[in-house]
């Protein structure tokens, strides 16, 4: 299915079926223009062992598909816009994707609404907006198996990147003003290689990671601008014990940063494993 249009506007829900093996946007957006609808602008409706591709789309004003039937799911070059977006959307002539976006909660890519049962399965190359955590990460994604390649959240409200009881693989990321960067809940196994944060403003004050009786493992992770708000590389919650692990274990790789804090300048390079 190609869908040739500049923008189209879903106020309700599009379910797809098993017979429907890809949608193609050809770079085209989809928004909302009503708020308030808790239901995806996508749904996947029925189980199949035929995976569905999705790819070339920007979505903002709402969460973009919810994964319900049993089906891999493929997302590629698709964007979910949230704070850019809400921001550049400030003046009342903006059409994309107007007020409605002044008053949204959160927008995210992916969710699965039926976590219970067999891990669903999703392979993402190229988005924005995946796995978002949001206030006490409670919009983390539940019960997946997903493997990302080039993830690039930012501005999410506390938890950027959020996982319970998931594993999730990511080669690739770009984040900025985190408050948490990733965060993995109940026994969730979570790796990546590769990755830049950029630490901007005040919110940039927990722990990069926070590992809730789970499994992390980080190779490479540039940690762009310091670490004057966030002194914690992992905040590791087992049980009733916790184990923090300071920036100043790494040393700035370009020899301007400062573990303890006193500059904003230079990039750290974080190599991390906590696992039980």
């Amino acid at each position: 299915m190609f869908l040739p249009g500049v923008a189209y506007v879903v106020n309700g829900t599009v379910t797809i079926p098993a017979s429907v093996r890809e949608i193609c946007f050809l770079h085209g957006s989809v928004y909302r223009t009503t708020l308030g609808i808790d239901a995806a602008m996508f749904r996947v409706a029925e189980p199949s062992a035929e995976p569905l591709w999705i790819h070339q789309n920007v979505s903002a004003g709402g969460t973009f598909v919810d994964h319900e039937a049993d089906r891999p799911l493929v997302l590629e070059d698709v964007f979910s816009w949230f704070h850019h977006t809400r921001d550049y959307a400030r003046n009342s002539d903006m059409q994309f994707p107007g007020p409605a976006a002044q008053t949204a909660d959160l927008w995210q890519l992916y969710r699965n609404t039926r976590p219970d049962g067999r891990a669903k399965e999703v392979y993402a190359a190229n988005v924005m907006g995946f796995a978002v955590g949001g206030q006490g990460a409670r919009h983390a994604v539940e019960n997946v198996q997903a493997w990302v390649r080039q993830l690039d959240n930012e501005h999410i409200p506390y938890a950027q990147v959020a996982v319970r009881r998931s594993d999730l693989w990511l080669l690739g990321f770009k984040t900025e003003n985190a408050e948490v960067l990733f965060q993995a809940e109940d026994g969730s196994r979570l790796e990546w290689l590769g990755g830049i944060n950029h630490t901007l403003g005040p919110r940039d004050k927990g722990a990069m990671i926070v590992s809730r009786d789970s499994d992390v493992t980080a190779l490479f992770v540039a940690w762009a601008g310091g670490g004057k708000n966030q002194p914690d590389v992992l905040e590791s919650i087992r049980g009733s014990a916790t184990t923090r692990v300071p920036l100043s274990r790494f040393p700035p790789i370009d020899g301007k940063g400062s573990p303890d804090g006193d500059t904003r300048t230079g990039t750290f390079s974080v190599s991390i494993f906590s696992g039980r």
